[in-house]
């Protein structure tokens, strides 16, 4: 129901459940002249619980057959929405309450009353989650402007053991029929002897990245150095075989199986000394990556923000051609696939760098 509703229908029954073949029915209209705080809803959702929830851009509202009440963003209470403009509501089969939102995703905490901001794999910036919905391992489908995104919400066994998510649509060692459950778990038993050495490509030259991004690449560089930042290109194109290598050896605390790395648009840099825990090299690293996302506009993204991360190095440069961008993109060329004898146009290639 992912239009405005110039005012709201709410269908009540007092003794039995709506049925198709029961046409007797009281229908009563709300808006702001009768207890709605708007008339502007973007989105509408029951719980298991019979509770309305309203999305708006003016926050997010729960009503029980009575009154509203209003849930928005305070930035002196942590426990707060992030954001007012909501996108949508999902419950999952743990009757967990998840808010989509125009900064991402958050979990509601019925105890509490509050929500937690779930951080997501993407960058710094705002990541709207627009649409969500569960599968049947119980993991979260996100769509977002930034991409379809799985988010895996249940507890880890350790801090360093990061969700597993993975960017659906991005070149992978993923073989054709393979659940993303199946590939996590073949990447755990991994080692490079398990490629041919030829396919395990790396450089460190920005001459290997995307022609299109080189030269803003340079360009970010020597304004950053210029800008007081000590700067070293660690990594920038790796093979898809090596991402998955990087993963296994990191026993999964990282995304890297897909990565921009595959396709020529990400660079690892380290900061003055490198040492993250040397608090004047933190507060460098903290400060390049405010500088950096401000770099010529969103161009540039890191991942977490600016001061926390699981991948502090990394540096991205996105383009919509390559994933999804959602649910429905990914439906539709999975159709598109079906419909070819060929499996290709399911494929995202990368950019390779060329042999010297």
């Amino acid at each position: 129901m992912k239009k405005v509703l110039p005012a709201l229908l709410l269908l009540i029954s007092s003794a039995h459940r709506l049925h198709a073949q029961t046409p007797n029915h009281n229908i009563y209209h709300y808006s702001t002249e009768n207890g709605l705080p708007t008339n502007d809803y973007r989105y509408v959702y029951q719980d298991s619980y019979g509770f309305l929830w309203l999305a708006s851009y003016d926050g997010l509202f729960r009503w029980d057959g009575y009154s509203c009440k209003k849930y928005s963003h305070d930035e002196k209470d942590p426990a707060s929405l992030d954001n007012d403009i909501v996108y949508a509501v999902f419950e999952d089969s743990h009757r967990r309450l998840w808010v989509g939102t125009i900064e991402g995703l958050n979990q509601y905490d019925r105890a509490s009353d509050g929500f937690t901001k779930i951080e997501l794999r993407r960058n710094s910036g705002k990541n709207p989650v627009n649409a969500i919905s569960e599968d049947a391992h119980h993991r979260l489908w996100l769509g977002t402007s930034n991409g379809l995104c799985e988010y895996d919400p249940e507890k880890k066994a350790c801090l360093t053991c990061y969700v597993n998510s993975y960017r659906i649509g991005f070149v992978s060692i993923r073989k054709p029929g393979e659940s993303w459950d199946e590939l996590q778990a073949r990447v755990d038993d991994l080692r490079r002897s398990s490629f041919p050495p030829s396919s395990l490509v790396t450089s460190s030259s920005v001459s290997a990245m995307d022609p299109d991004v080189r030269d803003e690449v340079r360009q970010m560089l020597d304004a950053a150095r210029g800008a007081g930042f000590r700067l070293r290109v660690v990594s920038t194109y790796r093979s898809p075989e090596q991402e998955a290598l990087v993963m296994a050896n990191g026993r999964g605390r990282t995304h890297t199986l897909t990565s921009l790395h595959s396709y020529g648009r990400a660079i690892d840099v380290s900061v003055g000394d490198g040492n993250l825990n040397n608090p004047s090299t933190r507060r460098s690293w903290i400060a390049f990556r405010r500088w950096v996302t401000g770099f010529r506009g969103n161009d540039f993204r890191v991942l977490g923000t600016p001061d926390r991360s699981w991948d502090w190095a990394h540096v991205e440069m996105p383009n919509a051609r390559i994933g999804f961008r959602s649910v429905e993109d990914a439906i539709d060329a999975g159709r598109v696939c079906l419909a070819r004898s060929s499996a290709s146009a399911c494929e995202f290639l990368p950019h390779l760098p060329q042999p010297n």
